[in-house]
């Protein structure tokens, strides 16, 4: 495992919003590097040096702004957003810990875009070091604190031991202050309903309620079911710079529908255009195809029998499961709920307190529209 500190500034732009950045870390859990000849040797050691299970230090300057851990392989993604996540190469990361004001110490030595801290006992890394000791000494004492209240349900008491600076008293008051937290339980569905009773549409809702239902009508003149299955390339492939394709519609165009990131760039959409080779790059069961026409063909035919049949499951294991809902939210948005993560679908359905773990993403989404259609209030806001 190596440690990093790296930023993440738009080409020649100096700042890049902290806000954003959190926002990219959040919502799309990657970081990444653009393309440019001044940095190659940093954008190499990005691509082949960093690896999975390698901690980043976010930063700004000398301003720590999150903890981060690789989770994944370096990838191009060739769409992107100039003004967001403008980056064309990428890494998937888990969100760590974002920095707080309280934490009181700063990044030295923060030279370059990306530095990997070849000496572990440099002041700079060993302020990353401790950052992510401290990150672990947290989810010990959570797991402890955890473990501790499972505890005392049994036995009503316990006694803590060890030598003077062990932390037991840390300890002990993590376990007061976490049994003494006031809990507030009431049914998912009335909260819901109070909330739709009591809202009020104003002029601005209604003309944003306008306009998506617009955006819908526009997708589905320009992509009706009957002519999916015979999609061309130009019309389905994201990456051309024409904003007006098949997938930039669903992961762009519709956003405020309901947002879809694929994971792994636009290799989720098993055939697109890339601008760097200038070829359709093809991936997943159609990888293997010669024809660029032949394997759109292929990719075409199976969205449509999975719209016409409204079964999902027809395409598992070979389309992302998060694309498939959103197509199916498009065309069917009574019968499919705009949560597409699997992850996301299954905390929606804690509030419900079901136990998502043993159902697949596509159970999950119809199993909280179901719950949501149950709900007379909540099905006449959402059509409204």
């Amino acid at each position: 495992m190596n440690y990093w500190h790296m930023q993440l500034h738009a080409g020649d732009q100096k700042t890049f919003s902290i806000d954003t950045i959190i926002d990219i870390l959040i919502n799309k859990q990657i970081i990444g590097l653009g393309e440019w000849e001044e940095h190659k040797g940093q954008i190499d050691q990005f691509k082949n040096e960093m690896a999975s299970g390698d901690i980043v230090v976010m930063r700004q300057g000398n301003t720590p702004i999150a903890l981060v851990k690789v989770v994944g392989e370096h990838f191009i993604e060739t769409n992107v957003d100039k003004d967001y996540d403008w980056f064309e190469n990428r890494r998937p990361i888990q969100l760590l810990d974002i920095y707080q004001n309280d934490y009181s110490f700063i990044i030295p030595q923060a030279r370059g875009t990306l530095q990997r801290c070849s000496n572990l006992n440099s002041p700079t890394s060993q302020v990353i070091i401790n950052w992510y000791n401290r990150y672990l000494k947290e989810q010990n004492m959570n797991r402890r604190v955890k473990e501790l209240i499972d505890l005392l349900k049994t036995k009503h008491q316990i006694i803590l031991q060890g030598p003077p600076g062990t932390g037991k008293t840390r300890l002990a008051k993590e376990l007061a202050s976490e049994l003494v937290k006031s809990n507030s339980f009431s049914d998912p569905i009335k909260i819901i309903n109070s909330f739709i009773e009591t809202f009020v549409v104003n002029q601005q809702i209604a003309t944003n309620r306008q306009k998506c239902q617009e955006l819908v009508s526009d997708f589905k003149d320009r992509f009706p079911i009957d002519h999916l299955k015979e999609i061309s390339l130009n019309d389905y492939c994201i990456g051309t710079g024409q904003n007006d394709s098949f997938c930039w519609w669903l992961e762009r165009g519709l956003s405020t529908l309901g947002k879809y990131w694929p994971q792994g760039g636009s290799a989720a959409y098993l055939i697109y255009w890339d601008k760097n080779s200038k070829i359709y790059q093809k991936n997943g069961f159609i990888a293997s195809q010669n024809s660029d026409e032949e394997a759109m063909k292929a990719v075409s035919e199976l969205i449509y029998k999975v719209v016409i049949n409204k079964r999902p499951e027809d395409a598992d294991g070979k389309i992302d499961h998060g694309f498939l809902l959103k197509i199916l939210n498009c065309y069917y948005p009574e019968e499919f709920f705009p949560i597409y993560s699997d992850r996301i679908l299954y905390s929606a359905l804690r509030l419900f307190e079901i136990d998502g773990t043993e159902l697949s993403a596509f159970d999950k989404n119809r199993r909280l529209i179901l719950l949501c259609w149950n709900s007379f209030q909540l099905s006449l806001f959402i059509v409204s």
